[in-house]
C-alpha cells in the first residue's frame, strides 16, 4: 500500500480525512477488479511505448491549441529540419524567442527569486485517487518536496532574465502535473486517435480545459504552476563519419 506519510499529505492537500483517501484509492482498485495487475501494467506500458512512437501527445497538443488561440497570441510550435525531415517539437514559442545568440554567462544571465504568491489550484480528487492506484500497482514511488517554478523570462536585449518562485511538487503534481496522465488516459480510450481527442476535448481532457486551455495560459506564468523553468535544446555538432548534431 502507499506510504501513509503520501496518503497524509494527499488528505491534507485535498481537505480530507487519511480514510477518505483511501477509501478513494480502493475505489479505483475495484474498477479494475475484474482485470489482473499485470494486465493493467502491461497494457499501461505498451500505450505508453505506441504514444512516445508515434509521437502522439504532441500531435494532440499542437492541434489542440491551434484550435485554441496559440496563433493570436502570436506563438507557435517550434520545428526544425533535420537531413530533410520536419522534427516537431511539441514547444511553442513566440518569434522573438528563435534564433538568439545570448551568452550563458554571469553578465548576460541572471535568475531571481521572486516572492510571488502561488497561484490558486484545483485538484481533482478522481483523478489524483486512480493515479494513486496506478503509482500502488506499479510499485513506484512519489514524495512531495520543495520545486521552482517559473514566473517571467525576458530574453531581449542580449540578455536572459528569469524569475522563479517556490512552491511544492505536489502541488504541481496533483493539478498542472496531471494533463499528461489525462492524456494518455484519453489517447488509450480513443484508439489512440489524436484528431478523435482533440474533437472530444471537453470529455476527454476537463483538466487541460482548466488549467491550459488556450494560448493565453501557456503565457501567463504568473498565475499557473509552470515548474521546470525554460526548456532549451543544446546541440553539438559531430565531425565525419556523422556530419550531424
Amino acid at each position: 500500500m502507499i506510504d501513509i506519510g503520501l496518503i497524509s499529505t494527499v488528505a491534507g492537500i485535498l481537505g480530507l480525512t487519511a480514510r477518505e483517501v483511501i477509501n478513494g484509492i480502493k475505489a479505483k482498485a475495484q474498477e479494475n477488479e475484474n482485470r489482473k495487475t499485470a494486465d493493467l501494467i502491461h497494457a499501461r506500458e505498451v500505450a505508453g511505448e505506441r504514444i512516445a512512437r508515434d509521437g502522439l501527445l504532441k500531435k494532440v497538443v499542437i492541434q489542440y491549441y491551434n484550435n485554441h488561440g496559440l496563433r493570436d497570441m502570436g506563438m507557435h510550435e517550434y520545428r526544425v529540419a533535420v537531413n530533410g525531415q520536419v522534427v516537431h517539437t511539441g514547444m511553442a514559442v513566440l518569434p522573438r524567442w528563435i534564433n538568439l545568440n545570448n551568452p550563458l554567462d554571469d553578465a548576460h544571465e541572471t535568475a531571481s527569486l521572486s516572492m510571488d504568491p502561488a497561484p490558486a489550484v484545483e485538484f481533482p480528487q478522481q483523478q489524483i485517487f486512480h493515479l494513486l492506484h496506478i503509482i500502488d500497482l506499479m510499485k513506484l514511488r512519489l514524495w512531495g518536496g520543495p520545486i521552482y517554478r517559473l514566473v517571467d523570462v525576458d530574453f531581449s536585449s542580449g540578455l536572459t532574465r528569469s524569475a522563479f518562485a517556490e512552491d511544492e511538487f505536489l502541488r504541481y503534481r496533483f493539478s498542472a502535473g496531471l494533463v499528461i496522465d489525462e492524456l494518455v488516459e484519453a489517447l488509450s480510450s480513443s484508439d489512440f486517435s489524436a484528431e478523435q481527442v482533440v474533437r472530444n476535448a471537453v470529455d476527454l481532457m476537463p483538466i487541460r480545459r482548466k488549467v491550459l486551455p488556450d494560448g493565453h495560459s501557456l503565457l501567463d506564468f504568473q498565475h499557473r504552476v509552470c515548474a521546470g523553468g525554460v526548456t532549451m535544446v543544446f546541440a553539438i555538432p559531430r565531425p565525419q563519419p556523422f556530419n550531424d548534431f
